[in-house]
């Protein structure tokens, strides 16, 4: 459920702005004391709501109301973040105009030193308040996500705790994301796709700007096969530059410049909050050199913000940026110039080698289940998350029946357009005894 632990992150990166955020007044009635107590109020709500997705993920399948409640959840969450993104440009604004402020007043400080304290400090308190409208529409976000909060009683959504998250440098919370390692012990069938886009890596190298999208349904393998190639020896010898940035639904250039700064110079923090300094920042740091960036999991579909991220790279020997989405529609937002990679299901024979991999971490269960085994890798059609989830939970499982309810489970049952719900069968069968 990417699209809450993206709001998730954004209001707990506001809440902790808010307290370090200058205001026009040290009123405890101020009214961004007042956003920051609501967005507090939201940041609860959040967390409430976000313990019983584990239960709503595993219903949603063959439940229409909890599919229905899904749907609302995420249509409230994608109006609220639009809404929170604009707060967060006020307040970076109001910090950044605070600053200015600061520094005009120290000027004017030594320019007169005859100034009583009083004229001073009049220049210092004229920081701009956030605008009064902004409360109204975090209080409405608030009580929408109230509401929806409301109905998990009704649809009896079991609480199974908040999913795991890490922390940032600066204790904004953020998802456990993928980084640029893999264990290649545990690939099957990819070589050829990593051969294909290596060679379409370092093809054309006349062209500056290149973007390679690898395009695929969820649990496919896409960040897998970029992280083989990113790896790959042959590409860590040429590009002088490599980074990777896990983006994910919220799709903020002022954050992604931040994260592609440090992916790249492998620094832990950049303390620069302007975007226009950001991008001065990349730019220098990038110029006449050879860059590989990684881009993984990308939803944005809009060509603007798009736009933006690339433009430090103008002064770049030669980019070459790899980036991993469901949606083909990201592929051609970017103008690639280069076809999507339609990155395909596994091979039977694939497929058995992964699920064994994974579903044998005693020999004596697998050959004595091999027949249902595989019948069941049969059923995952190729999905590598599956094979691996499915593994996973057998792989302790030494009583027949076990693998027989995995088998005949009716959550096989998904026409066509769910078949991106199969990795969920692990969260239907992770109640079953490990011993």
């Amino acid at each position: 459920m990417a699209f809450l632990s993206s709001i998730l992150q954004i209001t707990s990166r506001l809440v902790a702005a808010c307290r370090g955020s200058p205001s026009s007044s040290s009123s405890p009635s101020d009214n961004q004391k007042v956003i920051e107590d609501e967005l507090k109020g939201l940041e609860m709500i959040l967390w409430n709501i976000d313990s019983v997705l584990e239960d709503a993920r595993q219903r949603e399948i063959r439940d229409a109301s909890v599919r229905l409640w899904l749907k609302e959840l995420k249509g409230i969450t994608y109006d609220a973040e639009d809404i929170l993104d604009e707060y967060e440009y006020e307040l970076l604004q109001c910090q950044v105009d605070s600053r200015n402020v600061a520094a005009a007043a120290s000027r004017i400080s030594r320019k007169r030193k005859d100034m009583d304290s009083q004229k001073e400090t009049s220049v210092i308190s004229k920081v701009p308040s956030f605008p009064h409208y902004m409360l109204d529409r975090i209080r409405k976000i608030r009580e929408r996500f109230s509401a929806i909060k409301k109905d998990r009683s009704t649809l009896s959504l079991r609480d199974l705790g908040p999913r795991r998250y890490d922390y940032d440098d600066d204790d904004s919370i953020k998802p456990l994301s993928p980084s640029s390692f893999v264990d290649e012990s545990r690939v099957f069938g990819r070589d050829g796709d990593k051969e294909k886009l290596i060679e379409l890596l370092f093809s054309d190298m006349n062209s500056k700007f290149s973007v390679i999208p690898i395009v695929g349904m969820g649990g496919l393998g896409k960040t897998t096969l970029a992280q083989l190639i990113y790896k790959d020896r042959r590409v860590q010898g040429y590009f002088d530059l490599k980074g990777w940035v896990y983006v994910s639904v919220h799709f903020s250039v002022l954050r992604l410049t931040k994260l592609i700064i440090e992916t790249l110079s492998g620094q832990q923090s950049c303390a620069f909050l302007e975007l226009n300094k950001l991008q001065s920042v990349l730019s220098e740091s990038v110029a006449g050199k050879k860059v590989l960036l990684v881009l993984d999991d990308v939803w944005n579909e809009e060509q603007s913000p798009w736009q933006l991220l690339q433009a430090p790279f103008a002064n770049a020997n030669i980019v070459r940026i790899i980036v991993t989405t469901r949606n083909s529609s990201v592929a051609q937002v970017m103008q690639t110039g280069t076809s999507p990679y339609q990155l395909g299901l596994l091979s039977e024979e694939q497929s058995w080698l992964l699920f064994k991999l994974y579903a044998s971490a005693s020999q004596e269960p697998l050959l004595q289940f091999i027949d249902i085994g595989k019948q069941i890798i049969k059923k995952c059609k190729g999905l590598p998350l599956a094979l691996k989830a499915l593994g996973g939970i057998l792989q302790y499982k030494t009583e027949e029946s076990s693998w027989w309810d995995v088998l005949q489970s009716d959550l096989w049952e998904l026409d066509e357009a769910q078949a991106e719900i199969l990795p969920a069968l692990k969260l239907s069968y992770s109640r079953m005894p490990s011993y």
